[in-house]
């Protein structure tokens, strides 16, 4: 018997030119689960460099992350069981389509909901969909508006996934990155090239302040990635306690992380 390989016809719409639609909340739900398969591609590879590093602590790889949970007193969470490895990767992949769904999401409009939307989805699997909190006012003092960023959330349980994701999308380039990611897993502990940043408040309203960044000093104690004054001051020196052939592998795999977005709307418009 002969068999013949076809390939899949093509939808009428496709080939119209016209896109898929999908409602908004599924496509989220199919942007978390690809950075999902995305973290777990971008750990195996940092997991291989730095089991070559000798300096690695694979006690310190494999601390579950509920040990550093902001509410591990909390009755009514369950954090997840992940290594902080895992965390972090499933947070930088995170970042990177959150990164894209500017200038991506079809139509336009919906840039700032879908973000809104995924971070819901974010806290919710980070402290149970029982614990995320709602937007905050815009007015919280009389004659005072308010703009806060997608996803800012109140009156529920602080992420430490949530908070991770947004550290990650201040670190602009995959070396970045990097640095905070070995920072977070104690596989190094650099006495140059991180600093801690220097504020002067500025008195916005009677009940509001302004933090502006003047500079930075040199850490008095070990910066970990939690601390708010965590700044990057020299990649190349943060990074020189590992080999660079090492360093250019988990770089390289923080670079092609997929982003998820592009190449979806390509093919979906999303409703509501």
């Amino acid at each position: 018997m002969t068999v013949i390989e076809t390939t899949p016809m093509k939808s009428v719409r496709h080939l119209l030119g016209l896109k898929d639609r999908i409602h908004r909340d599924l496509a989220a739900e199919r942007f978390v689960a690809h950075c999902e398969a995305e973290a777990k591609k971008l750990q195996s590879v940092v997991n291989t460099a730095l089991n070559e590093q000798a300096a690695y602590s694979n006690a310190r790889r494999l601390q579950l992350v509920s040990d550093v949970h902001l509410v591990p007193n909390s009755p009514s969470v369950k954090p997840a069981l992940k290594s902080v490895l895992d965390e972090h990767c499933f947070a930088i992949a995170l970042a990177a389509g959150l990164d894209a769904v500017y200038g991506n999401v079809d139509p336009p409009d919906q840039e700032r909901v879908m973000t809104g939307i995924i971070h819901r989805l974010i806290v919710a699997k980070d402290v149970g969909e029982e614990n995320v909190g709602h937007a905050p006012t815009p007015y919280p003092t009389l004659g005072v508006h308010v703009s806060y960023a997608p996803g800012t959330l109140t009156g529920g349980v602080a992420s430490e996934l949530q908070k991770l994701v947004r550290l990650y999308e201040e670190m602009k380039t995959p070396p970045h990155k990097l640095v905070l990611l070995l920072v977070s897993l104690g596989a190094i502990a650099p006495t140059t090239g991180i600093g801690k940043a220097v504020y002067r408040d500025e008195k916005i309203t009677a009940n509001f302040v302004a933090r502006n960044l003047v500079g930075t000093v040199a850490p008095g104690k070990p910066i970990t990635e939690w601390d708010s004054d965590f700044v990057i001051t020299d990649v190349d020196a943060a990074l020189s306690e590992i080999p660079k052939v090492l360093v250019d592998q988990m770089v390289s795999a923080i670079q092609v992380v997929n982003p998820f977005w592009p190449e979806f709307s390509r093919q979906h418009r999303l409703t509501w």
